[in-house]
């Protein structure tokens, strides 16, 4: 999950609480100060996720997190990681370093995943 965009709605919805910042309209009654304050909790968040999110997968991808293009999901760094093959299966370290063409289609692979992410945010 984006941690960080989770942190942002978080903290979107407990500033647009009621009687937090402020309350809309000052002398409503409870159900039509929370639906006030819902729809603007709502228009800020659609207006905004979109800027969050994209700054949210700079800084995911800056960490060397992969990030999904096509659902924007991070996933961490391979490095550590033991390398798969195509079929699913684990392969050895020395299977994969055996292998240098599949590193080189992983890396393609990796850079046009980035690109489009960052194609689908901007």
């Amino acid at each position: 999950m984006l941690w960080l965009m989770f942190l942002y709605t978080v903290l979107l919805f407990v500033l647009l609480t009621p009687a937090i910042l402020v309350r809309l309209p000052p002398k409503g009654n409870k159900w039509t100060v929370a639906i006030v304050h819902g729809l603007i909790f709502s228009i800020i968040l659609h207006l905004s996720h979109r800027f969050v999110l994209g700054l949210t997968l700079n800084i995911e991808g800056a960490r060397g997190n992969r990030v999904d293009a096509n659902t924007g999901a991070v996933s961490p760094a391979e490095s550590g990681r033991r390398a798969r093959d195509p079929a699913g299966g684990r392969r050895g370290r020395a299977a994969a370093a055996a292998d240098p063409a599949g590193s080189e289609v992983r890396e393609e692979v990796r850079q046009e995943k980035r690109q489009t992410a960052r194609d689908a945010y901007y």
